[in-house]
């Protein structure tokens, strides 16, 4: 199973910001938002793991090891027509997770909800990160990528989430995993594809991943 460590060089203050749910709010200080920033760079643990399986679409099913049957209606629309799909797993360790709780108990409320949404940051940088270096891999085998499409978006029940991402779990089901399809996830086949795969930020090049 790949696996992905490459290390997060910042975490974006504006969605962060967003996260907060602060994108409407003025006046705002902006130094405290870089410096949740700051602590959840230095706090993080990014992590990754994703997994290639074949995919039935008329049935809804991955062709794990159980094979798994995703539910939800959109979902299932958004893989139409795919044969494969990528289930990935991001993290960014406990250590965040407790410090927002110890923040939070201290009654440092700000603090904990600024760094709360910039490990969510981190955490979809992670997984955005993840996708590009997938990227080149599934279009030498002639695959084309459809968007990230998580449990929890949608009716696609979060119940689904902790059996994916092939067991991989740092930390437990924590707020800061990202688990499901990875929009290096949804592949539909593309003609006329060539080239060998390349090795990208962590991810080790493996020629039987698409096959």
């Amino acid at each position: 199973m790949p696996v992905y460590n490459a290390p997060l060089q910042r975490v974006d203050a504006k969605e962060t910001r967003r996260y907060a749910g602060l994108m409407k709010a003025k006046g705002f200080d902006e130094a405290l938002i870089e410096e949740a920033c700051e602590d959840a760079l230095l706090l993080a643990v990014p992590k990754g793991v994703w997994q290639v399986y074949d995919y039935d679409c008329e049935l809804r099913e991955v062709k794990s090891d159980p094979p798994c049957i995703l539910r939800g209606e959109k979902i299932g629309k958004h893989l139409a027509g795919c044969d494969k799909v990528i289930l990935l797993s991001a993290t960014v360790g406990e250590d965040i997770e407790e410090t927002v709780t110890k923040r939070f108990q201290r009654g440092e409320y700000a603090s904990s909800v600024l760094l709360d949404a910039a490990a969510t940051t981190a955490v979809e940088q992670i997984a955005d990160e993840m996708e590009k270096a997938i990227r080149p891999k599934a279009a030498a085998k002639g695959y084309r990528m459809r968007w990230r499409f998580s449990p929890g978006y949608g009716d696609w029940p979060m119940e689904q989430q902790p059996g994916q991402g092939g067991g991989y779990n740092r930390g437990g089901q924590g707020n800061y995993n990202r688990g499901g399809q990875g929009g290096g996830g949804n592949y539909t086949p593309r003609p006329n594809s060539n080239g060998e795969f390349q090795s990208s930020r962590g991810l080790p090049t493996d020629d039987d991943m698409f096959e």
